[in-house]
């Protein structure tokens, strides 16, 4: 993970699984990059996680690209 990401500030963990983005399910990472380009830095999404067997709502505000 990048240091200081948007990701790691709102909480985001290595080995966590990212099961959803603004509602929308994900089966591929290239799924969660194509939707994260077609947003603009300061834009929020809400990503569905799980860790460790429980899955709760991360919001996060977008970063330059």
């Amino acid at each position: 993970m990048i240091k200081n990401s948007s990701a790691e500030k709102a909480g985001i963990k290595k080995g966590d699984i990212i099961q959803k983005i603004d509602g929308i399910e994900l089966n591929k990472m290239s799924e969660l990059r194509k939707y994260i380009y077609t947003k603009t830095p300061g834009e929020e999404i809400t990503l569905l996680v799980q860790r460790n067997g429980i899955t709760s709502p991360v919001k996060i505000t977008l970063g330059k690209k």
